[in-house]
């Protein structure tokens, strides 16, 4: 019912109001004056980005400084069955000896220890001989204590000697206020249990996405101070807070790395990527209804960076390169051409059309109406002329720092190129599902 209702509004007042907006105002009042607003050119409401970054001033370290020379022995993550947090469990199983305390939500450790095990084997990275150094600890972020109870808490600031931070509540909907305590409060949480009883090392997974001005080149030591977050982007304004916290943190001699990620595409060595995320749910909705829109074909976007390529810089920063107090950005700065992307999609669905913008969108909507199972069920909304046309306005990025550090390694980002994203589509469509597309594919899997 929402879909037609927010075309029905764009046509009426000639502008999209997004999903995200709508759903954050329950009453006419509300929006009626978001719409008076845009009428009368009236910017949204931004978050107080420097009053909500308020740090308990407790939280610090007055001890001995953190050795960074000391092998890990207990390693502590959050987002044990996220994306990028599978594969940070795979890269350390594989670089460290030590045993991972992965957070993760359960009713038992051993319900937790199964779901993190679950996302290995979907991400083809399950090493069963590595299994007994990952201890499921059910938690949750969104609670004081990580939801732990005073005991383990306690334990676990005796024993981990690393943090890292990947867990975050990743909605594209929701407001700041919702996204306020699993993503800032959160991170609070860890930089509570990093300063207690003994000092950790916190590596906070951040992302590019706490920059908003697109017009003013941004690298790893530009302060922030200068972006603004609307109330409505809610995960990317508490990011922006939650990692004003980490460098706060960091000044009160708390270690901290900040590690800025760009839209996370699949690995460039297997293809294996995130079916859920908004990027390849879209990609393979249009491979459903078995149409491209032409304006994209000739735009350029850059962000996008490859998954292996993110977790081999992680491991060798905070493992071999051991500083702190750095913040690194792990994103893609070079230009990719879209029109790669669509060749290797017309080499697996030769019968692909190439239709105007309005069009495709317009099959979306029916496909949902049409279509229980549709791809676009959860984000069709999220799609608009507006949405899709920010996706190529993207943030300024420069990475000298880090991409001269990663030199040392012989670590750099991955050509995309057209067989990349054939790898892609193998991983994304599954065995059998392929006959919904075409039948004479040469990327068909086996």
């Amino acid at each position: 019912m929402v879909v037609p209702l927010l075309e029905k509004m764009k046509v009426f007042f000639n502008f999209d109001i997004p999903l995200s907006v709508f759903l954050q105002m329950p009453t006419i009042h509300q929006l009626s004056n978001y719409v008076s607003n845009k009428q009368n050119g009236l910017a949204e409401e931004l978050v107080d980005l420097e009053t909500e970054a308020v740090l308990d001033e407790n939280i610090k370290w007055n001890g001995a400084p953190y050795d960074a020379s000391i092998k890990p022995k207990n390693i502590f993550l959050t987002g044990s069955t996220g994306y990028v947090g599978a594969y940070l469990i795979h890269g350390l199983l594989n670089h460290t000896d030590a045993d991972l305390h992965c957070l993760v939500r359960a009713s038992s450790p051993e319900e937790g220890k199964n779901r993190i095990i679950e996302v290995l084997k979907k991400y083809n990275i399950w090493q069963p001989d590595l299994s007994s150094r990952i201890i499921g600890i059910p938690g949750d972020i969104s609670y004081d204590r990580l939801g732990l109870d005073e005991d383990l808490f306690e334990k676990l600031s005796q024993t981990i000697d690393v943090i890292y931070h990947s867990g975050a509540q990743v909605n594209f909907i929701k407001n700041y206020a919702s996204s306020k305590k699993p993503n800032v409060g959160g991170t609070i949480e860890i930089l509570k249990l990093a300063c207690r009883h003994k000092i950790k090392m916190v590596h906070y997974m951040s992302t590019i996405s706490v920059v908003t001005d697109l017009d003013t080149p941004f690298d790893e030591a530009s302060p922030i101070e200068q972006q603004k977050h609307t109330v409505y982007n809610g995960y990317a304004a508490s990011k922006w807070v939650a990692e004003k916290l980490v460098m706060m943190a960091a000044e009160r001699r708390i270690p901290c790395n900040i590690y800025r990620l760009g839209q996370i595409i699949g690995s460039s060595k297997t293809g294996v990527c995130n079916k859920e995320d908004l990027f390849y749910r879209t990609l393979k909705g249009f491979i459903h209804i078995n149409c491209y829109p032409y304006e994209i074909y000739t735009q350029h976007m850059t962000g996008l960076t490859p998954i292996d390529y993110i977790i081999s810089s992680v491991l060798y920063l905070s493992l071999e390169k051991k500083a702190s107090g750095k913040t690194y950005h792990l994103t893609n700065t070079k230009e990719l051409e879209l029109q790669l992307f669509f060749k290797a999609i017309s080499q697996f669905s030769p019968t692909i059309q190439s239709l105007s913008l309005n069009e495709c969108l317009d099959r979306v909507r029916q496909d949902v109406l049409d279509n229980p199972g549709s791809y676009f069920k959860e984000i069709a909304a999220l799609l608009s002329e507006e949405s899709i046309a920010k996706l190529f306005h993207f943030p300024r990025i420069q990475d000298p720092n880090t991409s001269d550090t990663l030199r040392e390694k012989g670590i750099k980002c991955p050509a995309l190129d057209e067989s990349f994203f054939q790898k892609n589509l193998k991983f994304l469509i599954a065995p059998g599902e392929e006959k919904h597309f075409t039948a004479n594919s040469n990327l068909v899997t086996s």
